[in-house]
């Protein structure tokens, strides 16, 4: 299926629960105050930039919005007064230690349009309808699940999110936060008016039942491991604050990183043996203003006899954030729904592959009216988009172009250091300069992709200067497994009389077409190479494991301890999720241990250096390409801000909005077959 051999080598190659929602894992500065003052910060409206400054004067600007500290008074000693919303919150007090102080974010540029309008559809696809309803436990991470995706996504908030485009943290479920220079605590001033999806207030007492909950034996989720493994315990220290304790002391971006974590609703759960079969089938309520139709199940006719179902969601009429700096304007539509896409049905494009060709032919039949378009695919295909469907043509449909900047750290092929084959460091890097990763680009012709050159990308400073991914070179292929033991018998290396074959586990469940031409380009340096489709948690038995890991909210490396440090193996190897390499590397565990203890700056850029150089060395990663751009199909009736896109891309449910009309305009040319307005290419980068 040409879609999957697109999505093969989009490296959508298997996202392991580092969503770090993951889609979700932001950071803010590692950069506090000269001297800490009691109280709010204030946004330093001198400090902001030329964008800025031009935004606010712009449609995307409005800001006649509730300022989240007006909630609160100026003081250390903090005090909710009365009660804002007819909850019982009391009077109460609460003082920070010494070394903390309260802190915001209203200074970063407003996205939403004040033009957004309330109102309409959105349809979207799914590949599949999800096994269950729950967000966590047993088979919410399969693969399909665009339900998990869209709510985790947009729904399930955080205690703080972060900006799409600057990466900074800002208010969410709190609307302040404290922390010290270097600690293991991190307060919370919670919002008042927060509450969850069912009309119930969201407390304290839903952040403390968080911990319970994710660490229950009934749960038993995967998410455990990656962002809550640092929480020792939440407390609630007032009626309306609460306390993240961690594992052990940190600096500012890591607390944070760490301790923004999720409520859980307690009244929903009751945590028992028979939990999971249970909520199977029962949507919990989210913060999000969305929540699952009455009749969340809907069927729409897209050939007679061939019913298509999917998932409908609710806007709520009045929601928490909706008058609130970062979410006015945002989640405008008043219905979401998610379209299956039917592997039996068949699309009208023949040339196309068959997943492609579902969804293309299904939105150029008006039952989408929006999806992601795959420049990165063979020439036949680029060869039809290039041409444009007939709806875009005719102005029906709108085509934009955005820029990303991905993040990453160790998305590529790790090296298990305690298998037979790569234990031998030659082996490894002979392996390595086997592969040729300009030739696989090249045949899949996937001009948006650019060969990344180590562990890092998108880090600045932090990544290396200098380093480069090994590129195929037969002379040091022969020179190093020869130097190894290994002979050449019938074109693949063999020692004492066996064959070298090396079985790499790939999670993504199928063999894509991106990884037939890695294995053809291994065999060219004579490695028989295989890709094993079994579940992840089996990757130790491996003699290497695809990852990928894209988080658009990082300012600095942070995974550097969960990939490599001998922690995970010294600790309890039996249970060892993380260090995919199985290394075990005691110069590389002090650089990383030093790099934890070091604040942002040019030590702690050298320390990266210093990781990222030694990884290299030792041949344990192979890192794949990064996408560059990405192109989206939306309705002539979808509307986006002035400036559509963010460094995520194009974020249709949180910023678009239905357009009256623009969709009466469509309803009236489509009748009549008349073209309208076409636009063929919109440019929506975000442009600092």
């Amino acid at each position: 299926m040409l879609s999957f051999y697109v999505q093969g080598f989009v490296w959508g190659l298997v996202l392991i629960g580092f969503t770090l929602s993951c889609a979700n894992e932001p950071v803010a500065r590692e950069v506090l105050p000269e001297s800490p003052k009691p109280g709010p910060e204030k946004a330093d409206q001198s400090k902001k930039t030329d964008r800025e400054t031009d935004q606010d004067q712009s449609d995307n600007s409005d800001t006649g919005l509730v300022d989240t500290q007006d909630y609160y008074d100026d003081q250390t000693v903090f005090m909710v007064d009365g009660d804002p919303d007819g909850r019982d919150w009391d009077i109460t007090s609460f003082s920070l230690p010494e070394g903390y102080y309260w802190r915001s974010n209203l200074s970063e540029p407003v996205i939403a349009s004040k033009q957004a309008e309330r109102g309409g559809t959105l349809t979207m696809s799914m590949k599949k309808m999800p096994e269950t309803l729950r967000l966590f436990g047993p088979d919410v991470g399969n693969k399909d699940s665009s339900y998990l995706d869209i709510m985790r996504s947009n729904f399930m908030f955080t205690l703080l999110e972060v900006h799409p485009n600057t990466r900074e943290y800002i208010p969410s479920l709190a609307t302040h936060w404290a922390m010290a220079d270097y600690g293991d605590k991190v307060f919370f001033r919670l919002n008042p008016k927060a509450t969850w999806s069912d009309g119930v207030p969201i407390t304290p007492e839903d952040f403390e039942f968080a911990h319970t909950f994710i660490n229950s034996e009934y749960v038993q989720d995967e998410i455990k491991y990656e962002k809550w493994m640092n929480v020792k315990k939440i407390e609630k220290v007032a009626n309306n604050v609460i306390v993240v304790e961690l594992t052990a002391a940190y600096t500012p971006v890591r607390s944070l990183l760490f301790s923004n974590i999720f409520p859980v609703p307690q009244h929903f759960h009751e945590l028992t043996e028979d939990w999971a079969e249970r909520h199977q089938f029962r949507a919990p309520p989210l913060p999000g203003p969305y929540k699952l139709s009455d009749e969340y199940q809907y069927m729409v006719e897209f050939h007679p006899n061939t019913p298509m179902y999917g998932l409908a969601f609710e806007r709520l009429d009045e929601w928490w954030g909706d008058d609130l700096q970062y979410y006015k304007n945002t989640f405008n539509f008043d219905q979401i729904h998610l379209l299956t896409v039917d592997q039996e049905i068949v699309g009208q494009k023949k040339e196309l592959p068959i997943e492609f060709r579902e969804i293309y032919h299904i939105f150029n039949t008006r039952k989408l009216d929006f999806m992601a378009v795959s420049p990165h695919v063979p020439e036949s295909v680029n060869t039809l988009i290039s041409r444009e469907p007939l709806s875009v043509q005719r102005g029906y449909v709108h085509k934009y172009l955005v820029s990303v900047d991905p993040i990453q750290l160790g998305s590529g092929i790790w090296l298990n250091t305690r298998s037979p084959v790569f234990s031998d460091q030659k082996v490894r890097e002979a392996f390595l300069y086997g592969l040729d990763m300009e030739q696989v680009i090249e045949t899949l012709g996937v001009a948006p992709f650019v060969k990344r050159a180590g562990l890092t990308n998108g880090y600045t400073n932090y990544d290396h200067p200098t380093v480069v991914a090994r590129s195929k070179d037969h002379r040091k292929v022969t020179a190093l497994m020869l130097s190894a033991g290994y002979t050449l018998e019938n074109g693949y290396w063999q020692k004492d009389g066996k064959m070298i074959s090396i079985n790499i586990l790939n999670p993504l469940n199928t063999q894509v077409h991106s990884f037939d031409l890695i294995a053809r380009s291994a065999a060219t340096s004579g490695f028989n190479l295989q890709f094993v489709s079994v579940d992840l948690s089996e990757f130790a038995d491996y003699d290497g494991v695809i990852i990928d890991i894209t988080s658009y909210s990082q300012q600095v490396p942070l995974l550097y301890h969960r990939f490599l440090h001998s922690f995970w193996l010294d600790n309890d190897s039996s249970d060892n999720k993380l260090n995919f390499s199985q290394l075990r590397d005691r110069e590389l565990d002090r650089l990383i241990d030093q790099y934890q203890l070091t604040a942002m700056g040019a030590e702690k850029e050298s320390l990266s250096h210093q990781i990222i150089q030694k990884v290299h060395d030792l041949a344990i990663f192979m890192p794949w390409a990064y996408e560059s751009k990405k192109y989206y199909y939306a309705a002539s009736y979808i509307a986006f801000p002035k400036v559509p896109g963010t460094r995520m891309g194009l974020e249709p449910i949180r910023y678009g909005w239905f357009d009256q009309a623009a969709y009466d305009e469509y309803k009236f040319n489509t009748f009549w077959l008349r073209g309208t307005n076409p636009k063929m290419l919109i440019d929506g980068t975000f442009d600092e």
